[in-house]
């Protein structure tokens, strides 16, 4: 027996239940992936036997939920990347509406098929991980450019540290023997 196609509310349903868990401060990363969509599904299910009763909440499965956000997953950052060009060229006079029309025409041309998961963009639309000002787009070398400044900036503040204690004097108490670490009173460059 055939499956029947994803209606609109589904795809609603699975994006608000994608994003109900995946930001679970409880949970957080703590899960397989198993369990990540396992829960996703149960929330899903949930949501579907509220609005449409039993029957409807049991036509899905976990693998077939998946799925279709893998799907919708592909589209939605296509969808992303489209927009933050179209908005990377300010337009006098435009809203965000106008941007978001001039994305789905952009997106119809360079696909060649129109953006079917509008509802389901504008729920997740505000995850960073969705944004269209790029906060969606980590390409290779954006990943690693990022990771680079990170590591700079842990190499900074490790060579403060250095520079710290390396400016420390050690004074000697002739009088007990004893050695003290003496800080400065404020390191140079440094303000109070």
């Amino acid at each position: 027996m055939g499956q029947t196609n994803w209606t609109e509310d589904e795809d609603v349903i699975l994006a608000d239940s994608w994003l109900f868990i995946s930001h679970d401060p409880i949970k957080s990363n703590q899960q397989s992936g198993e369990t990540f969509w396992e829960r996703i599904f149960a929330v899903f299910s949930s949501k579907l036997a509220k609005r449409y009763g039993e029957k409807a909440a049991s036509t899905r499965t976990v693998t077939a939920v998946q799925n279709r956000w893998s799907t919708m997953n592909h589209d939605l950052n296509k969808f992303a990347g489209v927009l933050s060009q179209v908005k990377a060229v300010p337009k006098s006079g435009y809203n965000e509406e106008d941007y978001l029309t001039d994305a789905m025409a952009t997106y119809r041309t360079d696909s060649g098929k129109p953006f079917r998961f509008l509802r389901a963009w504008e729920r997740v639309k505000d995850d960073p991980k969705k944004k269209a000002d790029g906060g969606l787009l980590r390409d290779k070398k954006a990943v690693k450019k990022a990771e680079a400044g990170k590591q700079a900036k842990k190499a900074r503040k490790e060579l403060a540290e250095i520079t710290a204690d390396a400016n420390s004097e050690i004074v000697i108490d002739e009088e007990n023997e004893e050695t003290k670490d003496e800080q400065p009173q404020r390191p140079i460059g440094i303000k109070a």
